[in-house]
């Protein structure tokens, strides 16, 4: 790193943006993050489908984080045709255990579609007012594939993080 602010070497772009976990921050963020991507792309359906994304993650994180600092990174490297979007949050390890065995299910699906209109019936029999729908439409509508790896702090909370990878 030279000088104060540290690039993220290889990187034909990055973001970098933290805020508290509150609803009224999201359409904010998303709103930068499409704005963002226009610097450097001209396809508006790709940047539609990251904005979306970003949009769909951070709900999930204020929705589930168990303190303040919620981090959003896009980085798009210059070798590569991907985007990155990665979001943080801290998070209770039992949560953090049913996000990540609802990826790995999601990511064992033969077909994205499909995986999605299952959780879509599925939502219609829940009592508890989530849908569980944001992971599979980011996997079907917004075309990406969905990582995920948790970092314990304590032995009840760790930071998770939720990688959205794009092909461009």
């Amino acid at each position: 790193m030279t000088g104060m602010i540290g690039y993220e070497g290889g990187t034909k772009g990055f973001l970098d943006i933290t805020f508290g976990p509150k609803w009224d921050y999201i359409p904010l963020t998303r709103n930068y993050i499409e704005n963002f991507l226009q610097v450097n792309y001209t396809d508006k359906l790709s940047i539609n489908k990251i904005a979306m994304s970003a949009s769909e993650l951070l709900e999930n994180a204020v929705k589930y984080s168990s303190k303040d600092g919620i981090r959003t990174q896009i980085r798009k490297y210059e070798d590569e045709h991907k985007i990155e979007l990665v979001v943080y949050n801290v998070i209770d390890k039992i949560e953090a255990d049913k996000l990540m065995k609802y990826i790995a299910e999601l990511n064992s699906a033969s077909d994205p579609f499909l995986f999605y209109v299952a959780k879509m019936k599925e939502s219609i029999k829940r009592h508890d007012g989530k849908s569980g729908l944001g992971l599979s439409r980011i996997a079907h509508e917004g075309s990406a594939k969905l990582e995920a790896a948790y970092f314990s702090e304590t032995s009840d909370t760790g930071i998770i993080e939720v990688k959205a990878l794009f092909k461009i």
